[in-house]
Order: structure tokens, then C-alpha cells, then sequence
């Protein structure tokens, strides 16, 4: 889970037993924020693999997702003083921004 801007956090599923586990891994992730956070709403944002997830025996459906209509919706995040601009709405395979880098 990648928290970006202090409001966003991003979740990478890219195993078949975490999108199994989908429902109760949003509920404690969402619960363990608002405990340690208390004072900010937190947006969830649950993205996946399917090529990662195919490798696991695991099909995701032929039904193509639409594009969020957030999609353009700038978070900024900082890091060692700089500002980063990401976009954790818009569709691609990564969180948006390394963190831990």
C-alpha cells in the first residue's frame, strides 16, 4: 500500500489470493486508517496486474473496465522537499509514485 499526499492510498494486488481476500483486506485497511488517521478521509484506490494474476491461475473477466472518470486528477506528493505530481486514478500498471525509492 502506497499512501500518496496524505490522502491516497493505493493498493497493488498482483496475486491471486489477495483479490480472493479482496472485501476483508479493503475493510481492515480501511479500518486501519481511520485509527491511525483519525482526522483525514483516506481514498482507497484498489488497482491490479491481470497479466501478474493470469500467472496464478487467476482471470480477472473479459469484461473491460471502464476508465475512471478521475483519471486527470492531480495528487501532489512530497519528498525530501520536492514535489512530485501523480495521477493515482489514471490507468497503468503502477502505483503512481515510489515512495520508498
Amino acid at each position: 500500500v502506497d499512501i500518496i499526499g496524505g490522502t491516497h492510498a493505493i493498493i497493488m494486488s498482483s496475486a491471486a489470493w489477495v483479490e480472493i481476500h479482496k472485501c476483508a483486506i479493503l475493510s481492515e485497511i480501511e479500518n486501519a486508517l481511520k485509527e491511525a488517521h483519525e482526522e483525514v478521509q483516506f481514498d482507497v484506490i484498489w488497482r491490479n496486474t491481470p497479466s501478474r494474476l493470469k500467472q496464478d491461475g487467476f482471470e480477472m473477466g473479459e469484461e473491460k473496465q471502464e476508465a475512471d472518470p478521475r483519471s486527470d486528477v492531480e495528487v501532489t506528493a512530497m519528498e525530501s522537499g520536492v514535489r512530485y505530481h501523480t495521477f493515482p486514478y489514471a490507468d497503468g500498471q503502477k502505483t503512481g509514485f515510489y515512495c520508498d525509492q
